[in-house]
């Protein structure tokens, strides 16, 4: 999700807000006694419940859809862009973030090919999540770690997540006015400008919104799986193991 958009009604005095990864952002009051702000709320009901589709009220729109998103039978399947590279989701979340402050984490099990139920050895992991303005992106962090192993002297990457794909998601500038271009591509002589998606780009009735210092960007990665979860261990022996192996990726990432 890019935001989440909210009616907050105290009394009579109802607020529009916006959450994003950047914070909130909440209109005047309006007071449900007046004629004119009375229609304002009618309007806005009928409008996010009638007219609005799921992208307008926040869902990412470089995600597609495979399954009906109200649907109770099983856990949404979603098709979304890497890079290059097109990826579909399946089951149920690995890890989702519930809280409205951090990066957002949305960790699913994933396959090129459309596959609700993949084989082990065409299992990937796919992580989305917002960085922070200044922070490098985690693909970058995985480049360097890969480069590492050029090194005579470098331990051993058994236990370090095996990188496959990454980078900043990337949309049409048609889509999000007045950010700074990134990339371009030149298609029979025209050029279709992409840029990174930030908060910034679904911001634009804010005043100064892109000169905000915190303005995340949605970044995602691809893993290679490296098997089970801790929390599913079924021995104490097997949690021991899980650990060691975490502790030496880490000596591994970081030497020192």
């Amino acid at each position: 999700m890019r935001y989440s958009l909210h009616v907050i009604i105290c009394g009579t005095i109802f607020n529009i807000c916006l959450f994003d990864r950047a914070g909130g952002v909440v209109s005047k009051d309006y007071d449900l006694k007046d004629g004119d702000d009375f229609e304002t709320f009618v309007r806005i009901i009928r409008r996010a419940t009638c007219d609005m589709d799921a992208y307008e009220l926040g869902l990412d729109p470089t995600v597609t859809p495979l399954d009906y998103l109200g649907s109770v039978a099983r856990y949404p399947r979603f098709k979304l862009e890497v890079g290059d590279n097109t990826y579909h989701t399946y089951g149920f979340p690995i890890w989702q973030s519930v809280t409205l402050q951090g990066r957002g984490t949305w960790v699913f099990g994933a396959t090129k090919e459309d596959n609700p139920n993949p084989d082990p050895c065409e299992s990937l992991v796919l992580k989305t999540t917002w960085r922070a303005s200044g922070r490098l992106p985690e693909s970058t962090l995985y480049e360097i770690i890969n480069k590492l192993k050029e090194g005579d002297n470098m331990p051993t990457l058994r236990c370090v997540a095996e990188f496959v794909d990454g980078g900043d998601v990337m949309i049409g500038e048609d889509a999000q006015q007045d950010i700074p271009t990134t990339s371009s591509d030149i298609k029979g002589g025209i050029v279709n400008q992409q840029v990174a998606m930030r908060v910034s780009s679904h911001r634009g009735f804010v005043e100064d919104a892109e000169s905000n210092p915190h303005n995340p960007t949605l970044h995602r990665v691809v893993l290679a799986t490296r098997g089970k979860s801790m929390v599913s261990y079924t021995s104490f022996a097997e949690l021991l193991t899980a650990a060691e192996c975490a502790a030496e990726g880490m000596r591994a990432v970081f030497p020192q």
